[in-house]
């Protein structure tokens, strides 16, 4: 029967237009837009996907504000959908069964709707009265998932966009919010910020007009609110993504809490800081640093007297203290004997205080005995130059008695071993560079071990010592040097450079090398950098151009600064260095960056302080040009040398080299280089390369090669180098030969240069050289 009145093809054609009009008419029924106001699982690039142990995220780009993702934003709609068709009509069943009727306005209590603790409403759209049998999303609240911020007490007032005393009313069967409700429109990714979004679903648009001290103490009362359990923390494990967000997210913490609580001692910001105090959190300096105690390190002069607190350097120089003779005093007296002074009160930020406490110029080195040879060359490297600079000298207790005694030697005695003859010559030649004089030094030792908290007391080996010597010495003006270094021309004179002069900060940069890193490690420091809703909050300025422009950020040469010399300005640079302290505990940079390398300027960049500057030249291999004898009749020139060296860009004149002083610092290498690497460099026994490796470097010549994106091939016989750097095997792989021109061609681009010194500078290289060794 049932096919005598439909037959087949009547069936299909019925069925098939029920369909077409089932699926035209239910969207506009059923799916009316919702505007999403978060997105939890997405970007602005697109979704985010799951990554294995080691893989970076890529960088979640902006999106013009109206540039929207269709195909993502359709996905959102899906997934609301079923999560309003689920939670809320299992409110309403709820709310029906509990006799309230449809035939006008009820009112029900939100804090007892299932949706399960930590729900919080996302977005709300007012609609006018309606009849209608279920619950439609143009007339719902938008929910979160309670597991993305935490459970909460009273979930959906606590959200943010229901305020306190609004109700929610069932009419004619739909679930409407009563009362004013604020809508807000994000235009960043709350998954990135997510105390951010918290904030202005609270206060609405209004709160980015709120004064800076109003905004700081809610950002970090909400932030204890969102995760109870929030800490700076260092992470040298395995991660996932996750945990990368988690890392970006503390940097965001440490550098909101920098510009809040470290810039300035303004009254109002100070009283924001105590209200902090006030309601609860007096351990939020301790959860930005838990790696740091709060104690003043111990400043030990080298006559044995003792500070807490930075000491005023002026007092101690120019003479103007009755100082004993060396013979008076024993390296018994640099005991320290005051462990136990007391931490400051949590009621004043900490590293403001100290900042206010730093002052003058001074030289600082970090050392540990370890590396005691190779300081005492550098003390004596500055006593040769005739520095009247104080020096601080920073350990974390792993500098002995026995060493420390040395160095106060080395600074204060009066027998000094000099190479005479030189020493004649430069006299007579009135050389700019020389002093007769060698200075006593103004020593001091600062011991940091009890500025560390005892669980992350060993975070901070080999190199990243130096990073404490950056942050715990006394001085504004610092000059921070790797005990390794030689320098040429007095520190102090690093001040008068024209990159000092204009912004109180000179990095050096290192071998221009197209040695690059990992993809997704760019992507990650992106995350990390500020952006435009890090300005729109707190003013920190966001990225630009002289970071996110950088041959790092753009070529991915991993190669970018040089950190063996470091000029700073420390209070005008203030916040960044603590997030470089920050990035010397987190995996990812472990992985990717050579010891601190770029952790100075990629500190600052992160922190909002983008005003640093660079010297213009990349570093020139030092030494003297290969004898045209010994090669075949090249257009290039070429300087083979271990020693990366840095002229000022503003004189041409050498400033310092890497690696010490000897040919090879690798001495023990001589015979496997003779064997193997044929690397006889025209001597010919072993014994006299090895002679030649121990003697110091002759510096005549240096050259600073094309830059490494440059590479050209080049078909003349012979070839010529097709790029500016080549790595050798000899001395431990520790020689690059360097080449004034790539690939015979005779373009600008593919033209370095090469400096010749002058008799004189020649001169007084050879005569440092000679006092940085000392008598042997």
């Amino acid at each position: 029967m049932f096919k005598a009145f439909f037959p087949r093809k009547k069936l299909l054609s019925v069925l098939v237009c029920f369909l077409f009009l089932f699926f035209v008419f239910l969207p506009a029924t059923h799916s009316a837009p919702v505007e999403s106001v978060i997105s939890d699982s997405t970007t602005a690039a697109g979704p985010i996907r799951r990554h294995q142990p080691h893989e970076y995220v890529r960088p979640r780009v902006s999106r013009p504000n109206g540039d929207h993702d269709p195909i993502r934003e359709n996905s959102n709609e899906k997934a609301l959908n079923k999560l309003l068709n689920s939670q809320f009509n299992k409110a309403l069943l709820q709310t029906q069964q509990n006799d309230i009727q449809d035939t006008g306005p009820h009112t029900m209590d939100m804090a007892k709707l299932p949706l399960g603790a930590g729900a919080k409403i996302k977005s709300a759209i007012h609609v006018d009265q309606i009849a209608a049998p279920t619950i439609t999303p143009a007339t719902m609240a938008v929910v979160e998932k309670p597991e993305a911020h935490g459970a909460r007490q009273n979930p959906l007032i606590d959200g943010g966009l229901v305020s306190k005393g609004s109700s929610l009313k069932l009419v004619a069967g739909d679930l409407i919010i009563a009362g004013p409700v604020e809508e807000v429109t994000l235009d960043f990714n709350a998954k990135e910020y997510p105390v951010h979004a918290r904030l202005l679903r609270m206060y609405g648009k209004t709160f980015e007009d709120k004064s800076l001290d109003y905004k700081c103490e809610k950002y970090f009362a909400e932030l204890y609110s969102l995760d109870p359990d929030w800490s700076v923390s260092p992470h040298k494990q395995v991660y996932d993504e996750d945990q990368l967000a988690q890392m970006v997210h503390r940097a965001r913490h440490l550098t909101t809490y920098g510009h809040c609580y470290l810039n300035h001692s303004d009254e109002n910001r100070i009283r924001s800081y105590e209200k902090l105090i006030e309601t609860g959190h007096q351990d939020i300096e301790s959860r930005v640093f838990p790696y740091l105690s709060r104690k003043m390190p111990v400043f030990v002069r080298w006559t044995g007297e003792q500070v807490l607190d930075p000491p005023q350097i002026s007092r101690y120089l120019d003479g103007a203290l009755n100082d004993p003779d060396l013979s008076q005093i024993s390296k018994s007296k640099l005991q320290v004997t005051d462990e136990s002074g007391p931490a400051l009160s949590h009621e004043y930020p900490f590293f403001l205080h100290y900042k206010n406490l730093v002052n003058g110029k001074g030289v600082v080195i970090s050392c540990s005995d370890r590396f005691l040879n190779d300081t005492l060359a550098l003390i004596r490297n500055l006593r040769a130059l005739g520095t009247k600079l104080p020096v601080q000298i920073v350990h974390r207790g792993d500098l002995s008695l026995d060493s420390q005694w040395a160095l106060v030697n080395e600074a204060r005695k009066t027998d000094i071993y000099y190479p005479r003859e030189q020493f004649d010559q430069l006299k007579q030649l009135v050389h700019e560079e020389f002093d007769a004089t060698f200075p006593k030094l103004e020593l001091w030792f600062v011991d940091v071990s009890r500025a560390l908290t005892p669980q992350y007391a060993s975070e901070f080996p080999n190199f990243y010592n130096k990073l404490l010597a950056y942050l715990f010495n006394s001085f504004d003006d610092i000059v921070l040097l790797d005990c390794d270094v030689v320098l040429f021309r007095k520190p102090e004179q690093l001040f008068q450079l024209s990159q000092y002069k204009r912004s109180q900060s000179v990095f050096f940069k290192d071998r221009s090398l197209n040695l690059k890193v990992n993809h997704g490690f760019i992507d990650f420091l992106k995350r990390l950098l500020p952006t435009a809703t890090d300005n729109s909050f707190f003013g920190i300025n966001r990225a630009s151009y002289k970071t996110l422009g950088t041959r790092y950020f753009v070529l991915e040469y991993g190669h970018y600064m040089e950190s063996g010399v470091v000029a700073i300005k420390r209070t005008r640079y203030w916040q960044g260095l603590f997030v470089t302290l920050y990035l010397s505990l987190i995996k990812p940079i472990h992985e990717n960056v050579w010891g601190d390398k770029e952790l100075f300027w990629l500190g600052q960049s992160v922190a909002g302080n983008e005003e640093y500057m660079f010297n213009d030249y990349w570093s020139a291999a030092i030494g003297t040009l290969t004898d045209p004898d010994r090669r075949a009749p090249f257009k290039s020139q070429e300087l083979c040398s271990t020693h990366p060296g840095h002229l000022s860009s503003d004189d041409d004149r050498l400033l310092w080299i890497n690696s010490g002083i000897l040919t090879c610092r690798r001495t023990e290498t001589f015979e496997n280089d003779f064997d193997v690497y044929n690397a006889t460099l025209g001597f010919e026994t072993k014994q006299q390369l090895h002679e030649y490796y121990k003697s110091p470097l002759k510096i005549e010549h240096a050259i600073i090669p094309p830059d490494a994106m440059y590479w050209v091939d080049s078909f003349d016989t012979p070839r010529e180098p097709r790029q500016g750097y080549i790595k050798q095997y000899n001395c431990a792989a520790y020689l690059w030969c360097a080449y004034d021109k790539i690939g015979g061609s005779e373009f600008p681009e593919h033209q370095g240069k090469v400096f010749r010194f002058e008799a004189s500078d020649t001169l007084l290289f050879d005569y440092v050289g000679q006092v940085y060794l000392g008598q042997t």
